[in-house]
């Protein structure tokens, strides 16, 4: 499933358009800074108002890595066709006519099951059939 984030399009204060991302660390600790371990800070994604300098969105970094992860398994499977692959070299490795993948070791006979957790290709969870974009 994607995650779904209701990122603005427009500054709640001034109205303008112009929106930016910037990066920083949250201090989790009792420490004050440079005294700090990697444990006791969260990075976050900032997003800000270019205009009148408006905090819109603060998002940790987990979050941001959740989404782009289930886009990027979303745009991979979205339209494919997996068929198993009869050897271990398919003849089409990334494509055919009809945009079919071929999976690398997979069982013919298994109706695949793809891996959600898969972010470097497509895996099967039933025969680990497997193929790396």
């Amino acid at each position: 499933m994607v995650y779904d984030m209701d990122i603005p399009k427009y500054c709640r204060e001034c109205g303008e358009s112009e929106l930016s991302w910037t990066v920083s660390v949250h201090n989790n600790g009792h420490c004050e800074n440079g005294r700090l371990r990697l444990d006791e800070v969260t990075p976050i994604f900032i997003l800000g108002c270019e205009y009148c300098s408006e905090t819109m969105l603060v998002v940790q970094a987990y979050e941001i890595a959740t989404m782009l992860n289930d886009q990027m398994t979303k745009n991979k499977t979205e339209g494919v066709e997996i068929k198993p692959a009869s050897t271990n070299e398919p003849d089409n490795s990334v494509s055919d006519e009809d945009g079919a993948v071929e999976l690398y070791d997979a069982d013919p006979n298994c109706e695949h099951v793809l891996d959600p957790n898969c972010v470097s290709g497509i895996r099967c969870t039933k025969c680990g059939g497997w193929f790396c974009f």
